[in-house]
């Protein structure tokens, strides 16, 4: 199991801190550790809930500039870190070009100015990738709306993973500036690129999983997930992966304590992407699926099977409006349709070749 108490992120000291740091690791030392009492779970196999945690401790007294910097440099080596995990990078980022360039990138906290990491001289269209990239990072210095837009067009188009990951890496550094300056913020900043991910890969809306992720674990600091990286409260299932631990279940109409079987992670990586896969794939949810370009049907569908507390969708979407989630749903939705294109060509592509050769033996 990966450590989960990092020192907190020292102004001026970017790679001592991305040398602390390792996939599934928070950046901050967890907040107050508090019991689960937010939506309870239906059936053996279902989600289980971990409430919000009402506790706060007291943070050093410094400028809200400071916070500010001090927030936005610690979101990007959080990104820098989940991309790593999510994408091609692995743990030896810091020994390659890429990583240097990331030292750069984060010694100077300008999050527009980053250097793409180096690719396979075999992707295509890497060249046209990397001139649409510098593209959007100029437009960006214009016209902020204009530079997303073309950063969101070209993390839908392009098959490169490394540039993926480092798109990522922008969309948030942009989004850090409208969170909270507190764990909040750090919080979001460690989830979204793995959720991104996931949702690509799985077809579900981030914001609705984004959120789910806060309310679930209460910003990270409930107990089930410090000790056990669980942030959406799933329960064990038939997994051997399992802990024992109390929560509230609406019972009869009515918040009751009640002890159950939750599963254990590696990390929080893990949690994340097994998260997407159960909605993507468990039966319960297909209904779901079917609607998942809408985040707030998909919500309103999950709902009464994932949880027996009535307040639960409006709670997940006070969740994704107060934090605007959804602003990269339109994205995925567009990345999901531009990957089945692209199977769709590779596929009649291989099949003219197959012809071909059966025509050619005949």
């Amino acid at each position: 199991m990966e450590a989960q108490h990092a020192r907190p992120l020292k102004s001026g000291a970017p790679e001592r801190a991305q040398g602390l740091l390792r996939p599934g690791t928070w950046l901050v030392k967890p907040f107050s550790q508090g019991t689960h009492q937010g939506s309870s779970r239906r059936g053996s196999g279902g989600l289980g809930g971990a409430g919000l945690s009402g506790a706060h401790t007291s943070r050093p007294r410094l400028t809200h500039r400071a916070r500010r910097w001090l927030t936005t440099l610690g979101v990007l080596v959080a990104c820098t870190t989940a991309v790593a995990s999510a994408g091609r990078w692995g743990n030896a980022i810091t020994a390659t070009p890429a990583g240097a360039q990331m030292r750069t990138f984060l010694s100077t906290a300008l999050p527009m100015r980053h250097a793409p990491s180096t690719a396979d001289p075999d992707v295509q269209g890497w060249g046209m990738a990397v001139a649409h990239l510098a593209d959007a990072r100029e437009a960006y210095r214009g016209d902020r709306a204009e530079g997303l837009r073309r950063l969101k067009h070209l993390y839908v188009e392009t098959s490169d993973l490394d540039l993926r990951d480092h798109i990522l890496g922008l969309l948030v550094a942009d989004a850090v500036e409208t969170w909270p300056a507190d764990y909040r913020g750090w919080f979001l900043g460690r989830l979204v690129p793995v959720v991104l991910h996931a949702s690509r890969e799985h077809q579900v809306p981030p914001s609705v999983s984004i959120a789910q992720a806060v309310l679930e674990s209460g910003w990270g600091r409930s107990k089930l997930t410090q000790e056990h990286h669980n942030l959406f409260g799933v329960k064990a299932g038939a997994s051997v992966r399992r802990v024992m631990m109390d929560t509230r279940e609406h019972i009869g109409g009515k918040l009751r304590p009640s002890q159950q079987i939750f599963r254990t992670y590696g990390g929080f990586d893990e949690s994340i992407k097994h998260h997407a896969a159960l909605l993507s794939t468990d039966r319960r949810y297909a209904g779901a699926r079917q609607v998942w370009t809408d985040w707030e049907e998909f919500l309103e569908t999950i709902s009464p099977r994932y949880a027996s507390d009535p307040s639960y969708p409006r709670r997940v979407r006070a969740i994704v409006e107060l934090y605007s989630l959804d602003r990269w749903d339109e994205m995925i939705v567009n990345a999901v349709l531009h990957d089945r294109q692209v199977q769709t060509r590779r596929a009649g592509d291989i099949a003219s070749r197959e012809s071909a050769a059966a025509g050619a033996e005949g």
